[in-house]
């Protein structure tokens, strides 16, 4: 599943951190803006470790996005979209 994950943390040590982990799952859209590809457990271990590095008044939006809306997106300026490739594990 695709996730647009938005943030609000003003201290630097700790956004530093939190760019870190999100960096580890998907791109960088703007500045505190990440499109993340991630399953349940996925987004439930980068939930935990995010929690884990927050404080009040530090904010986190994790926004759940459809293929339908995934394949609508447009971007203005020196933006990018982003497409995530799917891919199949053959044995």
């Amino acid at each position: 599943m695709h996730w647009l994950v938005c943030f609000d943390i003003s201290d630097d040590k700790r956004r530093r951190k939190v760019v870190k982990l999100l960096q580890q799952h998907g791109e960088r859209v703007q500045f505190s803006v990440f499109e993340l590809r991630l399953h349940g457990q996925q987004l439930s271990e980068l939930k935990t470790q995010v929690a884990k590095v927050i404080k009040l008044p530090d904010r986190l939006h994790y926004i759940p996005l459809c293929g339908k809306d995934l394949g609508r997106r447009m971007a203005d300026g020196q933006g990018t979209v982003l497409y995530f490739q799917d891919y199949r594990l053959v044995t």
